[in-house]
C-alpha cells in the first residue's frame, strides 16, 4: 500500500467514526463527494492544504492521519469490508427494527470499550 492509499484509508476511518458521509465531508471542505472518494481510494494526490482542510473539518490534527492502531486485528480494507457488510444488513431492515437494534449495539460497544 502506498502513502496515498494509507492516508486515504485513514481519512475514511476517521470520517466513518464521525458518522459522516463523503457528501458531508465534501460540502464542508468545498469539494464534490466523488473527489472525496478518489482521495479515500488513494487515487488523488492531495496537497497539504487539502489535508489541513480535511483535518480541520474532521476535528483531528494532521498527525492522526499517520497514526494507526497497533492493536488492530484487521487491516483497514478488511475492517471496511466488515463495516460495509454490517451497514448493508442494517440498510435492509425497517426503521422499527433498526431502532430496536441500536440500543443493543450501543450497549455491546460500551461493554467492549471497558475491556
Amino acid at each position: 500500500m502506498d502513502i496515498l492509499e494509507a492516508i486515504g484509508k485513514r481519512i475514511r476511518e476517521i470520517r466513518l467514526e464521525k458518522h459522516w458521509t463523503q457528501e458531508k465531508l465534501g460540502e464542508v471542505i468545498g469539494v464534490s463527494y466523488s473527489y472525496v472518494g478518489r482521495i479515500e481510494r488513494g487515487q488523488k494526490n492531495i496537497s497539504l492544504q487539502t489535508l489541513e482542510k480535511i483535518a480541520k473539518a474532521l476535528e483531528v490534527n494532521e498527525a492522526e492521519f499517520f497514526t494507526y492502531s497497533h492493536t488492530e486485528k484487521l487491516n483497514p480494507s478488511e475492517k471496511m469490508k466488515e463495516i460495509q457488510e454490517i451497514n448493508f444488513m442494517l440498510y435492509k431492515q425497517d426503521l422499527q427494527s433498526i431502532l430496536r437494534i441500536k440500543p443493543v449495539l450501543q450497549e455491546m460497544l460500551k461493554q467492549m470499550k471497558k475491556k
